[in-house]
């Protein structure tokens, strides 16, 4: 009896690695662009460039 090929194992710790931040950006990417488009933020954002 022999496990999982190695390279379903390589997938798997590479998602494992990448989904818990990947997934949450994706949630707030929306939101964002609504809190980027608020005149206090494109103020704050304009303070904060060079």
């Amino acid at each position: 009896m022999s496990g999982p090929p190695a390279r379903s194992l390589k997938e798997i710790a590479a998602a494992s690695s990448f989904l818990p931040s990947f997934v949450p950006m994706l949630v707030l990417l929306p939101a964002l662009d609504r809190v980027r488009a608020l005149r206090w933020t494109q103020a704050v954002m304009k303070g904060m460039a060079p």
